[in-house]
C-alpha cells in the first residue's frame, strides 16, 4: 500500500509541477482519442444507416452480431485489437 499512495504522490508532484513531458503526453492521449472518435463516429453513423435503411436476407443476423459485440466489455475488445496488431507484425 505504501508503494502505491507514494506512486500517486509522485503523480501529483509531476501534475503540480506542470511537467511539459506530462502534459505533452495528455494531450497526445486526447488528440488520438478526439481523432479516433470522429473516424470511428463517421464510420459507424454510414453503416447504421444501410443497416436501418435497406432490408435484406441477412439484417436480421447482422444486427444481433452487431449488438454481440457491443455488449463486450471495452478491456476484452481492447485485448482482442491488440492481439489482432501482434500477429499481424509477425
Amino acid at each position: 500500500m505504501k508503494d502505491i499512495w507514494q506512486g500517486f504522490l509522485g503523480a501529483m508532484q509531476l501534475i503540480a509541477g506542470f511537467d511539459r513531458n506530462i502534459f505533452e503526453i495528455v494531450l497526445l492521449s486526447l488528440y488520438v482519442s478526439f481523432i479516433s472518435t470522429i473516424i470511428s463516429s463517421i464510420i459507424g453513423i454510414f453503416i447504421s444507416l444501410f443497416i436501418t435503411i435497406e432490408d435484406y436476407k441477412f439484417n436480421k443476423k447482422l444486427k444481433s452480431i452487431i449488438n454481440t459485440f457491443m455488449a463486450i466489455p471495452p478491456v476484452v475488445a481492447g485485448l482482442i485489437v491488440y492481439i489482432l496488431f501482434q500477429e499481424g507484425g509477425h
